[in-house]
Parts: structure tokens; sequence; C-alpha cells
């Protein structure tokens, strides 16, 4: 795993292909994917198509697109398997099980080779749905740097073919679509942690290195996708006793508590044991542990835009948007006639003269109107039950802005602080979250 920012070859964070001739999959739009038609006509079990490269990620199935990497498929229904063939690869898959990592070549505007890395998994035979996993950069000839040095990319993949390059190797995309299944999924980011691990280690020996940092993403991408099938899940958005909703009990000798064997302590048990053997290979080096955020189930999102948009607070080019609650989008905003808005999960920023671009509200009305919002947002209750929805509305800067103020405060004008801190962030109760 090279880092959270390196983009697939198409340059997207990660787009995942799933080449088919199922009809209503291809006319559906995939969130983090692109469906490939597969052109059957010359038989029953022979289909033709291609795998998207650069430039393409606006597909319209004609598989002589310039820069697609064309393959041919042919199914073998007795053995259920499919044999993949190109002119980089010839492989054999069994249904519902990963290939392994391969090399393909694209052409680019300028008919110059690109390749990319990526692996199949053969998911139905009847339609035929074969996932096409994104396409990262090729480690041993890369389309642009992506470590420093630039060639130490090549020495990680000598040492670990297996390796991606992608900066989002959890495909959280193809399972939310239900193209991968769980098992699927699960078998990726313990392969990724496995291979994560040896290169933290190998790191570790070359004792030349004075800091290592290394970063794992599977813990969060395995809580996104399975936290309401935990172990502490009651249906309700509640973190409760580890006794409910329990199904195949285990004892955890820790505390002799039964927990269900799910993907979220599969996860961490494989985040333990990554630990364990990282600590083996150190000596007199000091180790920190860092988690950059927690988790929480929820049952109901709020919008902060729409409800800053139905309190008149925001202003948009039309009155009645034709998209929904969670889907306040700021480029429609009229910035002019707009006192504040919302960035993030939680965050209110006022629209403030002297700070932002197109300020409406003066220095002097900012108190008024950060203690008006707060005062409204702490009265609202889920009308489903009467339930308060938010706990607390931090002001940030009530300490540093004294009512008298007619100009901004000479100890926050031009600090990066003022710039960047929100002017409100919102606490919410047990059960609720910032809709995205």
């Amino acid at each position: 795993h090279m880092g959270i920012g390196v983009p697939d070859i198409l340059g997207t964070n990660s787009t995942f292909a799933v080449i088919t001739d199922d009809t209503s999959l291809l006319k559906k739009t995939l969130s983090g994917g692109i469906a490939i038609k597969a052109d059957n006509s010359e038989g029953e079990n022979e289909f033709n198509s291609f795998i998207p490269g650069p430039k393409q990620l606006s597909v319209d199935n004609d598989s002589s697109r310039q820069g697609g990497h064309q393959i041919h498929i042919q199914l073998f229904q007795k053995e259920k398997q499919a044999k993949i063939k190109s002119e980089d690869i010839s492989l054999t898959l069994s249904l519902n099980k990963p290939s392994e990592k391969v090399i393909i070549t694209f052409l680019n505007q300028d008919k110059k080779p690109i390749k990319g890395q990526t692996y199949f998994i053969f998911k139905k035979m009847k339609p035929l749905i074969l996932y096409v996993a994104p396409v990262g950069i090729d480690p041993q000839q890369p389309l642009w740097n992506i470590t420093i040095p630039p060639n130490f990319i090549k020495d990680l993949h000598k040492e670990n073919a297996e390796m991606r390059t992608i900066g989002w190797p959890s495909d959280t995309s193809a399972l939310g679509e239900g193209i991968i299944s769980s098992e699927d999924f699960m078998n990726e980011a313990l392969n990724e942690m496995e291979i994560q691990e040896k290169m933290t280690i190998r790191a570790i020996q070359d004792k030349k290195k004075a800091f290592i940092s290394t970063f794992f993403t599977a813990t969060d991408r395995v809580s996104h996708m399975f936290l309401k099938d935990g172990p502490f899940y009651d249906g309700t958005g509640n973190m409760t006793s580890a006794k409910k909703g329990v199904s195949k009990k285990k004892k955890n000798t820790s505390n002799d508590t039964a927990i269900s064997e799910t993907p979220i302590v599969t996860i961490y048990k494989k985040m333990d044991t990554v630990i364990g053997n990282i600590l083996k290979n150190l000596t007199d080096e000091t180790m920190i542990i860092m988690s950059d955020h927690g988790f929480h189930s929820f049952t109901k999102g709020f919008s902060i835009n729409t409800w800053l948009l139905k309190k008149g607070y925001i202003k948009l080019n039309d009155d009645n948007p034709k998209y929904g609650d969670n889907d306040i989008l700021l480029k429609d905003v009229i910035w002019e006639k707009t006192q504040a808005y919302s960035y993030g999960t939680g965050q209110i920023y006022i629209n403030l003269k002297g700070r932002e671009k197109y300020g409406t509200v003066e220095p002097k009305e900012y108190l008024q109107l950060i203690q008006e919002i707060q005062k409204r947002l702490l009265a609202l209750r889920d009308p489903e039950g009467n339930k308060r929805v938010i706990r607390n509305v931090v002001i940030n800067l009530q300490d540093r802005w004294a009512p008298s103020e007619t100009e901004i405060p000479s100890n926050l004008e031009g600090t990066e602080f003022f710039s960047r801190v929100p002017d409100l962030q919102i606490e919410f109760e047990e059960g609720y979250r910032a809709s995205w």
C-alpha cells in the first residue's frame, strides 16, 4: 500500500470494471465502477470485451475505443471456469477465486504503451459477471513517480510481487454495488495487510531509516462496510453489550465475553497480529500506534446544508432544487446572499466579511448569528419519537470575540487558525450523524 493519495491508471481514487452480458447491469450507473459489455457474437461461450484504459471514464461500450485493453473470454460450463486471453495474459479462473496480480498494457493518445496492474474475479457464469479490480500503476514501469527516491517502488515490488500501488486497495464501491462478495472483500483486505506488514518489517530491518510511518487502512474500510453487522450492534444505532446480536459465538480469552467472528473482529485480530510481528523486529526503537478516528453506528443522517437552506441561511440559484436533501451543492450557492454553510462532517462556517471571498456577515453580527444558529440546532427534535438530534454545538471562537467587536479581532485576522477553524462544531446524539 503506497499511500492513500495514489490514483489508479484512470486518474481516479479507484474505479473498478465489471464485464458482463447482463443488460440490466449494463444500464445501471455504478458508484465507483463501470459496466462493460461482453460481446458473444462469436458463440454462446465466447466473449470479446475490453478493460477501460486512461481517458476512458465515459465508456460507451465500443470495444474499439482507443486505449482499452482487449480481452477474449471463453467459458467452460462443465468445469465452471473462464479463460481470459489477451496480448499480455492467459489466465484460467474458477468461480469466486481471485486471479494472481497481472500487468496489462494500454495505449495512450500517442499510441505509447502504458502498463497497469490488476486482478480478476470470475463471479458468475450466466449471465457473465467478471470483476476487474481498479487498475493500479505498474510498480516496475510507473507512469509517474510515486515514491521517493523513484526506484524505491521497484525495490519494494521485487520483494512483494503481489503488492498493489493503488491508494484505495479495498474496493468498497464494488462491495457496495454487490459485484464482489464480503468474502472477496475480506480476502483482499487481509492480503493487503500481510503485504504491508512485510514492507514495514523490511523498512525496520534497514537500519538506515531514521523514521518509518505506515498507514493500515483495512480496519477503516471494514468498519465502514460491516459495522452494522458487528457484535455490538443492536439495530438502533447504539453500541451496546457484547452479548447482544451474537451469532457464531467464540470465547474472547481476554474477558470471557461471547463475541461474534464478524469481519470487524477478524480484521482487528489481524491488526493485533501485525502489530505483534512488527514489535518482534524492534530493538530500542520507539513505536507509536495511532488511530485517526473511531467508529460508531448510526441510523439517521442530518443534512446540515439542507437545514441551513430551509432556515434561510443559504440562498441558491434555484429556490426549488431538483436534487434531494442530502445533495445541497455549494456550486449552486449565491454567496452574496448566504450567511452560513457547512463543509465536512458537522462543521459550520459563517460567510464572514473580511475572511470569506464573498462574505456577507458583518463582524458586529458574527457572535449574534452563531448564537442564534446554535440555539436553533439544539432545539431540533426528530419527528419520529421527538428525540434530541444534537447533543451540543460548540462555538469555537466565543472566548476570542467580544460582543462589541465591529471588526475581526486583531489576534485572529490573517491567522491560519482563523482561516481554517469552523465557527460551529456539531456534536450529535447517539444514532445520528452528519449526512454526506
